[in-house]
């Protein structure tokens, strides 16, 4: 049994179908790269992609592309929410006449902070989506 697996992994012939190669758009770039340079290479001669595969990617890859998309843009939602309570946050501790009450430089750091955190996230969603609307 054990020859019998190696012999296939040694001359079988790979068939993908269409939500094999789609699937292949939730992986980030550098993933994509890994299976191509490694695992594809050691395939090399023996992948095929029936034709209707062919034809269902064609007309089929907006799915996908649309769905990293929209989870990009759910990610862009919850950072807004999360700054809608920070907000709520220092307004209500910002008042020194009655608890809830903190300091302002620790509430200012934190605000820092998440603004930092959030120019660089919104800057990377940008970037994908940019990619992502190229590719489309």
């Amino acid at each position: 049994m054990k020859e019998q697996e190696k012999n296939l992994w040694v001359n079988a012939i790979f068939v993908f179908d269409t939500s094999a190669v789609l699937n292949l758009y939730e992986y980030s770039s550098q993933t994509i790269s890994d299976i191509f340079s490694s695992t594809f290479n050691d395939l090399n001669g023996r992948l095929w992609i029936p034709s209707n595969v062919s034809t269902e990617y064609i007309g089929n890859r907006h799915k996908p592309i649309n769905k990293i998309k929209s989870e990009y843009e759910g990610l862009q939602n919850n950072i807004k929410n999360i700054e809608n309570h920070i907000e709520q946050i220092t307004n209500k501790t910002k008042s020194k006449e009655k608890h809830p009450f903190f300091e302002t430089t620790e509430n200012d750091e934190f605000n820092a902070s998440f603004r930092n955190f959030k120019t660089k996230i919104e800057k990377e969603i940008e970037t994908q989506n940019g990619f992502l609307s190229n590719i489309l």
